[in-house]
């Protein structure tokens, strides 16, 4: 750890860990106890636990009828005989076993194993971990017992070992280092002080505890269907037998009513506990600027709604990478750099954000950032730690640590790959990114009125009514129409991704596979197919809109490049005719895309031999015949500069193409990149042409289009 300055005065100047180290001894006062909030928080515990009382209840009540069902109405069934026979005594004990079965499974199901934490080396780290000691003693609340590291935008304080720590009082202190590496040493004390200061509530902290445990239990119930409900949905999807369809469908609307009872519940629990969670949170915020100062707490908010979305951007970025065999070898690291990389508008939008955040809603499990703030400000508190140098300063060897971090989270993930694969995060953060200088000119030419689906076509440009228009009458119909057709983008963005999420639903239906919505809702064939075809449909009212501008700016840039000099304009023409030839395979490797999407979903969700592999193999087989017919035209198409044809050049950020032999499922899967890169030759192609289309119009005297900044559409 270097400090600038001669070597005695380095030697001098105490490290961030030591200077917290100092504050041992200091102690924050208690706040009041509050006998009404207490006597609250005892009643909805209380009541949280009972929940599951009535749930047992419940079950036993099935069980008594069930029992009493055999034991004194079945037998007296004696002057009944055959079908109707077998079906009184088949169809009440195989329903009521069905749902017995699966109202008791959360009590021997098998929980999933969480893959095990990384420990801080307490030895390795013993500087930082004394701070953490101290900072407990300001507090006033036991050490924890251990520090876990994870790549999380979070820090949090939990028992250790459940039940038996929160038996003993034992908790653990877990730190996401993303969370580190965009902060100071000053904001993240107050953010640990914040944790610790749950711990200091004691009574309050248990109380949650129980209350969560509950809740949480409750919503596995609840809402997520498991492998039993599926496979009694694909029993009665496969059955062509009309009395095992009746049996299996009347265990299903069983089972379907227990769930709705379960979600009443969940909701009377939540709704209960929440309103008690924000004024922990208040109380937890009272520590954090005690100890970091008032002041620290609204710039501590905003950088965390920064990471949020650096991180958010970063992982996006390295999940593009992993589709080309590249992984970021420092996430932390790559969390950073887009911080760094936030642009002043982004920061305003986030502030404005924060701002905006001034509504509490009852069933909140966190009070509204604009009530926090007030809350913390009111307090005037100097602070106890001051530091601003960076966080990642308190450990002894931060780089190290973020290293182990990001390997421990590729392991957990189950993600195969070489050191060789492993990139730094300047390499992994410009995969698909436009030059700073180009981009800057494209966002300002285009003034978001160029997105990638649909993709612009040149020869728009020779169409009427376009092609009677000047310069610019072009560019000022484009500014003219710039409000609302930057709000189509948005819009259409959002009618892909639906896409995409029907398509797999349609081709579900398509194969007779049975499978439930997100929301756990059986699918509607009719209603899911109608949705599909409004999402693909090629004449929507955005459509258009965004299909005139394309066309204007179109001829806005053949204009431009009338206007340019000898060689300039021979470069200018290759980028037309590339894009010319883009929007001419682009729509079909759209749909190509579409296809990859559903048969990766298909077969990430295929269990050894079956209806879905069999689905997947099948569209797979389809896609690569398609693939293979569009990479021939891709052939035929040469891209000036690069020394390859389209092909080519797009198949070699596929680099597991060539590995997927006759595995047609591999080979789709290994094309994943190919969307990507056609969308980056097109952006990069429209940038490069439009710092010659922007030189242009400043020679001719065009009155370029001022950028307009659009109010924020709700999703």
């Amino acid at each position: 750890m270097s400090v600038s300055g001669p070597a005695p005065e380095r030697a001098a100047v105490a490290s961030p860990a030591s200077r917290l180290a100092a504050l041992a001894g200091t102690a924050l006062p208690r706040p009041p106890v509050k006998p009404l909030y207490q006597l609250s928080l005892l009643l909805v515990t209380l009541f949280c636990v009972l929940v599951p009382v009535i749930y047992f209840a419940l079950v036993l009540g099935v069980g008594w009828l069930l029992l009493h069902y055999y034991t004194a109405v079945a037998p007296g069934l004696g002057q009944v005989r055959g079908i109707a026979l077998l079906l009184a005594w088949v169809v009440p004990g195989f329903v009521g076993g069905v749902v017995l079965a699966f109202m008791l499974k959360p009590l021997f199901a098998p929980r999933p194993k969480a893959p095990p934490p990384l420990l801080l080396d307490p030895e390795q780290e013993r500087e930082f971990v004394t701070a953490v000691h101290a900072l407990c003693g300001v507090i006033g609340v036991r050490p924890p017992s251990s520090i876990l590291l994870g790549n999380d935008v979070n820090a949090w304080v939990q028992f250790d070992d459940g039940w038996r720590g929160w038996l003993g009082g034992r908790r653990r202190l877990s730190i996401g280092l993303p969370l580190v590496v965009g902060m100071s040493a000053r904001q993240l004390v107050g953010v640990l002080a914040h944790e610790f200061g749950h711990f200091a509530q004691g009574t309050g902290m248990r109380c949650a505890y129980l209350i969560n445990s509950v809740n949480r239990w409750l919503e596995s119930r609840a809402y997520h269907p498991d492998a039993w409900d599926e496979r009694l949905q694909h029993w009665r999807a496969q059955s062509q037998d009309l009395y095992t369809v009746l049996i299996t469908g009347t265990a299903s609307v069983c089972l379907w009513l227990v769930r709705l009872l379960m979600r009443g519940l969940f909701q009377l629990s939540f709704r209960a506990s929440q309103r008690l969670s924000q004024e922990m949170e208040f109380d937890a915020d009272r520590y954090e600027a005690l100890v970091a100062g008032s002041s620290c707490f609204r710039t501590t908010a905003l950088q965390l709604r920064g990471l949020a979305h650096a991180f958010h951007d970063a992982d996006q970025r390295n999940a593009l990478a992993w589709r080309e065999g590249k992984l970021a070898a420092d996430l932390p690291a790559a969390v950073h750099a887009r911080l760094q990389a936030l642009e002043p508008a982004s920061w305003r939008a986030l502030a404005e954000a924060l701002e905006q955040d001034a509504e509490t809603r009852y069933w909140d499990s966190h009070p509204a950032d604009h009530a926090r703030i007030a809350n913390a400000e009111a307090l005037a508190a100097p602070g106890l730690f001051l530091d601003e140098r960076p966080a990642a300063q308190l450990f002894a060897d931060f780089p190290a640590l973020s290293r182990q971090v990001t390997e421990r989270y590729y392991r957990d993930m189950g993600l195969e790959y070489s050191p060789q694969q492993l990139v730094d995060a300047g390499s992994m953060l410009v995969i698909n990114q436009l030059a700073p200088e180009a981009e800057a000119i494209w966002k300002r030419y285009s003034n978001g009125l160029v997105g990638e689906q649909p993709l612009l076509d040149p020869a728009a440009a020779t169409r009427l009514p376009w092609r009677a228009l000047g310069w610019q009458e072009t560019v000022d119909q484009l500014r003219q129409c710039s409000p609302e057709v930057v709000l189509a983008w948005p819009r259409l963005q959002r009618r892909a991704q639906r896409r995409r999420e029907l398509a797999l639903w349609v081709a579900l239906l398509d194969h007779d596979i049975g499978f439930r919505l997100p929301s756990g809702a059986e699918p509607d064939g009719i209603t899911l197919r109608t949705e599909y075809g409004q999402v693909t449909a090629a004449d929507t009212p955005d459509l258009r809109i965004v299909d005139n501008a394309l066309a204007l700016f179109a001829r806005r840039l053949a204009h431009a490049v009338e206007a340019l000099p000898g060689q300039t304009q021979v470069v200018a023409h290759r980028y037309l005719a590339l894009l010319q030839a883009l929007a001419t395979l682009g729509p079909e490797q759209t749909a190509l895309a579409d296809q990859r999407e559903v048969i990766a979903s298909l077969a990430g969700n295929a269990d050894g031999e079956g209806g879905i592999l069999d689905a997947a193999r099948q569209r797979a087989r389809q896609h690569r015949q398609a693939m293979e017919r569009w990479l021939e035209r891709a052939q035929q198409v040469e891209v000036e500069g690069a020394g390859q044809n389209l092909a080519q050049l797009l198949l070699a950020r596929c680099p597991r193409a060539s590995r997927a032999d006759a595995d047609d499922i591999a080979y789709a899967q290994a094309l994943a990149p190919l969307e990507d890169a056609l969308a980056h030759l097109y952006r990069t192609s429209l940038a490069e042409l439009s710092v010659l289309a922007e030189g242009a119009e400043r020679e001719a005297g065009i009155r370029p289009i001022r950028l307009w900044q659009p109010t924020a559409e709700p999703a």
